[in-house]
This record gives structure tokens, sequence and C-alpha cells, in this order.
């Protein structure tokens, strides 16, 4: 989105990926060239070769990384390669004192010009960690909102047929990969607890499945309950925005977040959300307009938030949904990101 938007404004941008970039390609603008740098092993020393010799050819003005591990290599090899100006990033909110995450910023933020950081938690943890104030610059992230339009009806039953869920069925969607920060254990622990019979429900679970062992005990979990049939784990998918659209509920129950885009694409697309009050989910959904926001956590208190927008009448959660939709796409827009990384690089 960022890459794309530099480039309308005609900035010369080239993506660089480590990762076949087929998904990647499709989102791309035509004026974004795309470079794969092939990269194998931990420390990735033939990859980083690949970068510095790319890096010597385009001769950048500036680099832009996201992510820990690309800004490890941004950072290393575009001062090695003499780029003018590293931008570097943080998108969570746990660099807390003694975390490896802040032991290594400690240690390599002098290598970056900025580090821009998306929620003000994230700030508050580098600065208070030793980074320079001058060096961290809050950007929050962008809306794609040309990509992330409500589906229609058509589409939207559709996809419900072909995932199983009944038109009487209440659908409750997690976005996020399966792994210990999104605490996916929490959502199955609360709607198990919601009252038995009086909503008709299914969970899904959208997102790669990273860690083995959550996948394996929440199964389990769900198997002990006899509610295999409740519980969707659905992948990686490329059709977000529709199955955005066809959830009643969209909940993140993470145990630690920064900015994260899920909520802002699931509210552009229609959906009340569920969020932890974790980094800077409290300025997405700052009221009960919208959806809301819970302890992170409390189980009890995540089963009554979902438990209230299951029990609203439809017109009331399209209600809610409209009016999410009307705030993101109001107020976080990708145009305003971008602004402000050029701000930075000019």
């Amino acid at each position: 989105m960022l890459a794309n938007e530099l480039a309308d404004r005609g900035f010369e941008v080239t993506l660089v990926t480590y990762s076949p970039g087929d998904q990647l390609s499709a989102t791309l603008s035509r004026r974004v060239a795309l470079r794969f740098v092939r990269r194998r092993g931990k420390l990735g020393l033939g990859y980083m070769v690949g970068l510095f010799k790319l890096f010597r050819l385009l001769q950048p003005r500036a680099v832009i990384a996201f992510l820990s591990t690309p800004c490890f290599y941004a950072r290393l090899v575009g001062r090695l390669a003499r780029v003018p100006i590293v931008i570097t990033s943080v998108r969570n909110s746990n660099y807390f004192p003694e975390s490896a995450e802040m032991r290594l910023e400690r240690l390599l933020w002098r290598l970056s010009d900025y580090v821009v950081v998306n929620s003000r938690q994230s700030a508050t943890q580098l600065v208070s960690g030793g980074v320079p104030e001058s060096r961290v610059k809050l950007i929050r992230n962008g809306l794609d909102s040309v990509h992330f339009q409500r589906a229609d009806q058509g589409a939207i039953d559709q996809l419900r047929a072909d995932l199983g869920i009944a038109q009487s069925e209440l659908f409750v969607l997690l976005p996020g990969r399966i792994q210990r920060q999104k605490n996916h254990r929490l959502l199955v622990d609360a709607c198990l607890e919601l009252p038995p019979g009086r909503w008709a429900w299914k969970v899904g679970f959208a997102g790669n499945l990273l860690d083995d062992a959550i996948v394996t005990s929440l199964k389990a979990v769900i198997k002990r309950a006899g509610a295999e049939e409740k519980f969707l784990f659905l992948g990686p998918r490329s059709d977000m925005p529709t199955l955005y659209s066809a959830a009643d509920v969209v909940v993140l129950p993470s145990l630690w977040e920064g900015f994260p885009n899920v909520l802002l694409e699931a509210m552009s697309c229609g959906a009340p959300v569920v969020c932890s009050d974790v980094g800077d989910n409290s300025i997405i959904v700052p009221d009960d307009r919208f959806g809301s926001t819970f302890p992170s956590g409390d189980r009890e208190a995540l089963a009554t938030a979902i438990g209230n927008i299951l029990g609203a009448s439809r017109r009331d959660r399209v209600r809610i949904g409209d009016a999410g939709r009307r705030f993101v796409r109001g107020s976080f827009s990708a145009a305003s990101m971008a602004d402000q990384f050029i701000t930075l690089i000019d």
C-alpha cells in the first residue's frame, strides 16, 4: 500500500522481498518494481550479499523496512551500501525492557535514521528502552479502502455456503496467524461459555497455522467440548474482504498489538469488532459505536462482549458496522500515511 502510494506520487519505487511474490504482485501498482532476492539459512549471508548488490545497483535515496527480520537486514546492508536514509519500523507493543526485541533494538537503533512506530505504546516502550525520542516517529497504519470494501450479498451468501455456515448461524471471525500473540485460546474458551442454545454460531480462524503446538492444543480443547463442528480452521485466505463482510462480528483478543491492520480492514468492510485493550486498539475502537474493547485476557468480559453483538438485532449490527466503516475510512487514510513517510525521505 505504501509502495503504491509513493509510486502514484512520482517516486521510483522497488519492493524487495525474500518470499516469492505471486500474491503480492497482484496488489502492486504497475509503477512499482518487484524484486525477489532469495534467502537461505538462519543468517542469510547470501541474501545479504544479494541485497548489497541490489542496493549498489539501484542507488536508492531511502530504504524503508517493515517487520523485524527485514529491518535487521536493511540496517546492516543499507549502511554497508551507503544508502543515505534508512527507515526501520516497530509494529508491535511487546518491546519490554528486558525482552529480546528491546535488547536488539537497543543495540541496532543507531543504524536507523528513523524508527517508525504505529502506536503510542510502542513509541513509549522504545524511548523508555533507550532509543532517542528524536529517532522515533509515530505514523499510524493507513487503510487500503479500495481493496477492503463490503462484498455484495451474493458473494457473502456463496462464501457462507462454501464454509458450511447456515443463514441462521452467526459467524464469529478471528483474522490472525495462529501463534501466542493472537490468543486464539481465549476466544475458544469465551465462545464455549456462551449460553447454550441461545444462538447458533460458528467461529472461523483465518490465517497461517504458524504454531503447531497451539493448533494441536486448540483442537484438543474443542474436541473435549464436543464442538468440532463449531470451529473452522480456514488457513490463509485470499478473499479477506468477503470473509470480513460475511462475519457478524470480528474478534481480535491479542495479548499485544501495535495498530492492527485487521481491525481497520474489518471495519472498512462493515463488520462490528471486539478487541482486547492492548496497543492502540482503543484509538481504532474508541467507544461502543463500532463494537467494543475488553481487558486483555479476561474470558468473561470477552464472552459478554461477543454476546452483546450476537444478541443485537441484524439492523443494529449493520448500524454498528456502517458507523465503523465511516470512521476508519475518514480517519486512517493511506494518503495520510504516505504524506508522513515522505516528510522523512524528502
